[in-house]
C-alpha cells in the first residue's frame, strides 16, 4: 500500500535532487511532484497537504517553508520502502519540520499567512 511522503527542503534544487534519488533507487509509486512558491496559491497547497490528512500544524509548516523559498517535495512510495525513503531524503537535506516549527515559534510565528508573497522569488 502506498503512502504519501511530504518532504520539505532549503529550495527547490535539493527537493530536485531528492526526487532524482528516489526515481534512481525506483523508491516510488509514480504519482510525484515538486513545488516552490511559484507552484500555485498557498491556500491551495494548504488545503492539499490537510486533505491527505496532515495535522494542520504541519501543513502550515510546510506551506511557510515554500513562502520562505523552500522546495516541497510530494511523493507516494510504497510502505515497504518508506525506511528507505525517509533515509535518504535526509542524507539529501530534507528539514526537520518540527524543529522547523519550534524555532519559528520562538520568533513568534503563529501559523502561514496564505495571503502572503515571498519577500524575494528566488531563482529556480
Amino acid at each position: 500500500m502506498a503512502k504519501t511522503m511530504v518532504a520539505l527542503f532549503e529550495d527547490r534544487s535539493y527537493a530536485r535532487t531528492a526526487l532524482d534519488d528516489l526515481v534512481r533507487h525506483k523508491i516510488f509509486t509514480g504519482r510525484t511532484h515538486l513545488e516552490d512558491y511559484s507552484s500555485g496559491s498557498m491556500a491551495d497547497r494548504l488545503e492539499r497537504l490537510q486533505n491527505i490528512g496532515m495535522p494542520d500544524i504541519h501543513a502550515q509548516a510546510y506551506c511557510e517553508g515554500v513562502l520562505r523559498g523552500g522546495g516541497l517535495l510530494i511523493a507516494d512510495v510504497d510502505e515497504q520502502d518508506i525506511p528507505e525513503a525517509r533515509a535518504m531524503l535526509q542524507r539529501d537535506g530534507a528539514i526537520n519540520v518540527q524543529e522547523r516549527i519550534l524555532a519559528w515559534q520562538q520568533e513568534g510565528w503563529r501559523g502561514v499567512d496564505v495571503h502572503a508573497v515571498p519577500p524575494v522569488a528566488k531563482p529556480v
